[in-house]
Protein backbone atom coordinates (compact mmCIF):
# COMPACT_ATOMS: atom_id res chain seq x y z
CA UNK A 1 0.00 0.00 0.00
CA UNK A 2 1.22 3.48 -0.86
CA UNK A 3 0.77 6.24 1.72
CA UNK A 4 2.00 9.77 2.42
CA UNK A 5 4.38 10.24 5.33
CA UNK A 6 2.01 12.76 6.91
CA UNK A 7 -0.66 10.06 7.22
CA UNK A 8 1.53 7.70 9.22
CA UNK A 9 1.32 7.69 13.02
CA UNK A 10 4.45 7.65 15.17
CA UNK A 11 3.13 5.91 18.27
CA UNK A 12 4.21 7.69 21.48
CA UNK A 13 4.10 4.49 23.51
CA UNK A 14 6.43 2.61 21.17
CA UNK A 15 8.75 5.61 20.91
CA UNK A 16 8.91 5.79 24.69
CA UNK A 17 9.77 2.10 24.91
CA UNK A 18 12.46 2.49 22.25
CA UNK A 19 13.53 6.14 21.87
CA UNK A 20 14.71 7.41 18.50
CA UNK A 21 18.49 7.32 18.11
CA UNK A 22 19.55 10.34 16.05
CA UNK A 23 22.77 8.63 14.96
CA UNK A 24 20.87 5.84 13.21
CA UNK A 25 18.42 8.35 11.71
CA UNK A 26 21.38 10.20 10.20
CA UNK A 27 22.76 6.94 8.79
CA UNK A 28 19.42 6.03 7.28
CA UNK A 29 19.03 9.49 5.71
CA UNK A 30 22.40 9.06 4.04
CA UNK A 31 21.38 5.61 2.82
CA UNK A 32 18.14 6.91 1.31
CA UNK A 33 20.04 9.81 -0.25
CA UNK A 34 22.34 7.26 -1.89
CA UNK A 35 19.39 5.39 -3.36
CA UNK A 36 19.43 2.39 -0.99
CA UNK A 37 16.25 0.45 -0.24
CA UNK A 38 15.95 -0.14 3.52
CA UNK A 39 12.75 -2.15 3.28
CA UNK A 40 9.10 -1.38 3.91
CA UNK A 41 7.78 0.06 7.14
CA UNK A 42 5.30 -2.21 8.94
CA UNK A 43 2.06 -0.31 9.59
CA UNK A 44 -1.12 -1.22 11.45
CA UNK A 45 -3.86 -1.44 8.82
CA UNK A 46 -6.52 0.15 11.03
CA UNK A 47 -4.65 2.92 12.87
CA UNK A 48 -1.79 3.54 10.38
CA UNK A 49 0.65 3.63 13.28
CA UNK A 50 4.17 2.43 12.58
CA UNK A 51 4.84 -0.92 14.26
CA UNK A 52 8.30 -1.43 12.80
CA UNK A 53 10.42 1.25 11.16
CA UNK A 54 10.21 4.33 13.38
CA UNK A 55 13.86 5.16 12.73
CA UNK A 56 13.46 4.70 8.99
CA UNK A 57 10.20 6.64 9.07
CA UNK A 58 11.87 9.51 10.92
CA UNK A 59 14.69 9.51 8.38
CA UNK A 60 12.25 9.55 5.45
CA UNK A 61 10.23 12.36 7.00
CA UNK A 62 13.32 14.48 7.67
CA UNK A 63 14.85 13.77 4.27
CA UNK A 64 11.81 14.09 1.99
CA UNK A 65 9.05 15.83 3.99
CA UNK A 66 5.42 15.00 4.89
CA UNK A 67 4.17 14.87 1.26
CA UNK A 68 6.55 12.05 0.34
CA UNK A 69 4.77 8.83 -0.67
CA UNK A 70 6.17 5.43 0.31
CA UNK A 71 5.10 1.80 -0.05
CA UNK A 72 4.35 0.14 3.31
CA UNK A 73 3.55 -3.35 4.56
CA UNK A 74 0.19 -3.57 6.32
CA UNK A 75 -0.43 -5.77 9.34
CA UNK A 76 -3.50 -6.64 11.40
CA UNK A 77 -3.17 -6.47 15.19
CA UNK A 78 -6.18 -7.33 17.33
CA UNK A 79 -4.53 -6.71 20.71
CA UNK A 80 -1.85 -4.50 22.20
CA UNK A 81 0.05 -7.62 23.19
CA UNK A 82 0.21 -8.63 19.52
CA UNK A 83 1.63 -5.20 18.67
CA UNK A 84 4.31 -5.45 21.36
CA UNK A 85 5.30 -8.98 20.36
CA UNK A 86 5.72 -8.02 16.71
CA UNK A 87 7.61 -4.91 17.81
CA UNK A 88 10.06 -7.14 19.68
CA UNK A 89 10.47 -9.61 16.81
CA UNK A 90 11.14 -6.82 14.33
CA UNK A 91 13.74 -5.11 16.53
CA UNK A 92 15.42 -7.83 18.57
CA UNK A 93 18.36 -8.72 16.34
CA UNK A 94 19.15 -6.13 13.65
CA UNK A 95 21.97 -3.57 13.62
CA UNK A 96 20.06 -1.12 15.81
CA UNK A 97 18.96 -3.76 18.30
CA UNK A 98 16.88 -3.13 21.42
CA UNK A 99 18.83 -1.81 24.40
CA UNK A 100 18.63 -3.48 27.79
CA UNK A 101 16.41 -0.74 29.17
CA UNK A 102 14.04 -1.01 26.19
CA UNK A 103 13.81 -4.77 26.66
CA UNK A 104 12.91 -4.33 30.32
CA UNK A 105 10.30 -1.67 29.52
CA UNK A 106 8.69 -3.79 26.79
CA UNK A 107 8.71 -6.89 29.03
CA UNK A 108 6.87 -4.95 31.72
CA UNK A 109 4.29 -3.73 29.20
CA UNK A 110 3.75 -7.30 27.98
CA UNK A 111 3.19 -8.44 31.57
CA UNK A 112 0.56 -5.70 31.96
CA UNK A 113 -1.14 -7.03 28.81
CA UNK A 114 -1.33 -10.53 30.29
CA UNK A 115 1.69 -12.27 28.77
CA UNK A 116 3.36 -14.86 31.03
CA UNK A 117 7.05 -14.61 32.00
CA UNK A 118 7.65 -17.90 30.15
CA UNK A 119 6.15 -16.52 26.95
CA UNK A 120 8.14 -13.29 27.20
CA UNK A 121 11.36 -15.20 27.94
CA UNK A 122 10.84 -17.24 24.78
CA UNK A 123 10.15 -14.07 22.79
CA UNK A 124 13.43 -12.47 23.87
CA UNK A 125 15.40 -15.72 23.96
CA UNK A 126 16.39 -15.36 27.62
CA UNK A 127 15.84 -17.31 30.85
CA UNK A 128 12.59 -16.82 32.77
CA UNK A 129 14.63 -15.55 35.74
CA UNK A 130 15.85 -12.68 33.55
CA UNK A 131 12.24 -11.63 32.93
CA UNK A 132 11.55 -11.73 36.68
CA UNK A 133 14.57 -9.48 37.21
CA UNK A 134 13.41 -7.06 34.50
CA UNK A 135 9.94 -6.87 36.03
CA UNK A 136 11.44 -5.74 39.34
CA UNK A 137 13.39 -2.75 38.02
CA UNK A 138 10.74 -0.04 38.48
CA UNK A 139 10.41 3.37 40.10
CA UNK A 140 7.39 5.27 41.37
CA UNK A 141 6.70 8.39 39.31
CA UNK A 142 4.58 11.12 40.92
CA UNK A 143 2.36 13.14 38.60
CA UNK A 144 2.06 10.61 35.81
CA UNK A 145 -1.05 9.97 33.73
CA UNK A 146 -3.95 11.99 35.08
CA UNK A 147 -1.76 13.36 37.85
CA UNK A 148 -1.59 9.96 39.53
CA UNK A 149 1.50 8.11 40.69
CA UNK A 150 2.50 5.12 38.59
CA UNK A 151 5.13 2.41 38.58
CA UNK A 152 7.38 2.73 35.51
CA UNK A 153 10.43 0.85 34.22
CA UNK A 154 13.83 2.17 35.23
CA UNK A 155 17.34 1.68 33.90
CA UNK A 156 19.69 -0.72 35.63
CA UNK A 157 21.63 0.73 38.56
CA UNK A 158 18.92 2.86 40.14
CA UNK A 159 17.45 1.58 43.40
CA UNK A 160 14.11 -0.20 42.68
CA UNK A 161 11.14 1.60 44.20
CA UNK A 162 12.82 5.03 44.06
CA UNK A 163 10.29 7.89 43.97
CA UNK A 164 10.72 10.72 41.46
CA UNK A 165 8.60 13.31 39.68
CA UNK A 166 7.68 13.18 36.00
CA UNK A 167 10.43 15.58 34.93
CA UNK A 168 13.09 13.62 36.83
CA UNK A 169 11.87 10.38 35.27
CA UNK A 170 11.98 11.80 31.73
CA UNK A 171 15.56 12.94 32.31
CA UNK A 172 16.48 9.56 33.81
CA UNK A 173 15.04 7.60 30.88
CA UNK A 174 16.56 9.88 28.26
CA UNK A 175 19.95 10.72 29.74
CA UNK A 176 21.03 8.07 32.23
CA UNK A 177 23.05 4.97 31.39
CA UNK A 178 22.12 1.59 32.82
CA UNK A 179 25.27 1.20 34.95
CA UNK A 180 25.54 0.54 38.67
CA UNK A 181 26.71 3.41 40.89
CA UNK A 182 29.76 1.50 42.12
CA UNK A 183 30.84 0.71 38.53
CA UNK A 184 30.62 4.38 37.56
CA UNK A 185 32.45 5.44 40.74
CA UNK A 186 35.20 2.83 40.29
CA UNK A 187 35.77 3.87 36.69
CA UNK A 188 35.87 7.58 37.49
CA UNK A 189 38.29 6.98 40.39
CA UNK A 190 40.54 4.90 38.15
CA UNK A 191 40.55 7.56 35.44
CA UNK A 192 41.36 10.30 37.95
CA UNK A 193 44.21 8.30 39.49
CA UNK A 194 45.64 7.40 36.07
CA UNK A 195 45.47 10.98 34.81
CA UNK A 196 43.13 10.14 31.94
CA UNK A 197 40.87 13.18 32.40
CA UNK A 198 41.36 16.46 30.56
CA UNK A 199 42.10 19.08 33.23
CA UNK A 200 41.59 21.89 30.71
CA UNK A 201 37.99 21.02 29.81
CA UNK A 202 35.79 23.56 31.62
CA UNK A 203 32.69 21.37 31.34
CA UNK A 204 34.53 18.45 32.94
CA UNK A 205 35.84 20.61 35.79
CA UNK A 206 32.37 22.00 36.52
CA UNK A 207 30.82 18.51 36.44
CA UNK A 208 33.49 17.16 38.80
CA UNK A 209 32.97 20.11 41.16
CA UNK A 210 29.24 19.41 41.25
CA UNK A 211 29.99 15.73 41.90
CA UNK A 212 32.40 16.66 44.71
CA UNK A 213 29.73 18.76 46.44
CA UNK A 214 27.02 16.13 45.97
CA UNK A 215 29.31 13.40 47.32
CA UNK A 216 30.10 15.51 50.38
CA UNK A 217 26.41 15.93 51.14
CA UNK A 218 25.66 12.24 50.52
CA UNK A 219 28.48 10.97 52.74
CA UNK A 220 27.70 13.46 55.51
CA UNK A 221 24.03 12.43 55.53
CA UNK A 222 25.08 8.77 55.62
CA UNK A 223 27.19 9.44 58.73
CA UNK A 224 24.25 11.12 60.44
CA UNK A 225 21.94 8.23 59.56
Amino acid sequence: MKIKMENLVFDEKLLKLRPINSIFVSRYRQAYRSGNDLGKLLVDRKTKRIISGNHRGTALLEEYGPEHVIDVELGDFTTEQAVLERFVKENIAHGNALTGSSRRAIAQELIKEGATPEHIANLFGVAVKRIDDWAGVTVMVIGGKGGKSESLPAKRGIQPGTTMNKSEYQTHWKEDRGISVFSQAEQLTRWLENGWIDRNCDRTVVALSDLYNALGTFLENRKVA
